[in-house]
C-alpha cells in the first residue's frame, strides 16, 4: 500500500502529479523488464550444526525466473565449485552446467523438446554423453 503525504502548501496540480508518478512507478506495467537478485546461503551438518560451505546466489528474472548462477565456496572464500542453469525452456528441469574445481570436472544436462541430453568432462579429458528421449 502507497501513503502519500502532502504538505499543505503544494498546489492540487502539485499533488496529481505526484500521485501519478506514485502510481505509475508502482505498477506491474512499469517494472524492470529483467532484474537480478542475489543471496547467500551457508550449509551446515545436520548433525553437529559445524559449517561446511557457502554458496553466494545470483538470480536472474526477465520477467519470471529465467537464470541462476550458483558459487560454492570454501571458508577461506575460494570457489570450489560453480553451477549455471538457465530456466527457459523449463522451470522444473532447467539446463544446468556444473564446474567442480576440486576435481577438474564439468557435467551437465540439456534438455529440449525432442531428447535430453547429459554430460561429464573428467580432469583427464575423457568425456561420457547420454542422451534418452524424451
Amino acid at each position: 500500500m502507497i501513503e502519500l503525504r502532502f504538505p499543505h502548501a503544494i498546489s492540487p496540480i502539485l499533488r496529481y502529479v505526484w500521485l501519478v508518478l506514485a502510481v505509475g512507478w508502482s505498477s506491474p506495467s512499469s517494472a524492470v523488464a529483467r532484474y537480478w537478485e542475489t543471496y547467500v546461503g551457508e550449509a551446515t551438518d545436520l548433525d553437529s550444526g559445524e559449517w561446511r560451505y557457502r554458496e553466494r546466489h545470483w538470480v536472474q528474472y526477465a520477467p519470471s525466473l529465467s537464470q541462476r548462477l550458483v558459487i560454492y565456496e570454501c571458508a577461506d572464500g575460494r570457489a570450489f565449485a560453480r553451477k549455471w542453469l538457465d530456466y527457459r525452456r523449463s522451470s522444473l528441469a532447467p539446463d544446468f552446467v556444473l564446474q567442480d574445481v576440486g576435481q577438474g570436472t564439468v557435467e551437465g544436462a540439456i534438455v529440449t523438446t525432442q531428447r535430453a541430453s547429459s554430460f561429464r568432462l573428467e580432469a583427464d579429458g575423457s568425456a561420457r554423453v547420454h542422451v534418452l528421449p524424451t
